[in-house]
């Protein structure tokens, strides 16, 4: 249901180019990626939406983002390195290769990550 929900918010966000509904979207779809367990999706996506917020000169208050910093929720799933690494590539995306992103990769099947160092 939750996958329904934001590209429906991406097509209204997209058309009316609400650019901060979209980098809300953006974090909220990265959250979720990291907790399906697709951690290095997940962070390309919410980083994509951090860098277009720092764009716009900021982003939705701590009080909208229930799921807490990607990068955090990543931390019991990927080394240091690889939350760098995915993060970084995330924030060099422009905003439709993000959407595409998010779009491709919303079919695919949970996996499940060895905590880091395991």
């Amino acid at each position: 249901r939750e996958e329904e929900v934001y590209r429906e918010a991406v097509a209204i966000f997209r058309e009316t180019m609400d650019l901060s509904g979209l980098t809300q979207t953006m974090a909220a779809t990265g959250a979720l990626r990291i907790l399906q367990g697709r951690p290095e999706v997940g962070l390309k996506i919410a980083g994509a939406g951090r860098a277009l917020e720092e764009k716009l000169g900021g982003g939705a208050p701590e009080a909208l983002r229930p799921w807490g910093e990607a990068r955090e929720l990543a931390a019991d799933k990927l080394d240091a390195d690889a939350i760098a690494r995915a993060w970084s590539e995330g924030q060099s995306l422009s905003i439709d290769d993000a959407l595409a992103l998010m779009v491709e990769d919303r079919d695919q099947p949970e996996r499940p990550h060895a905590p880091p160092g395991r």
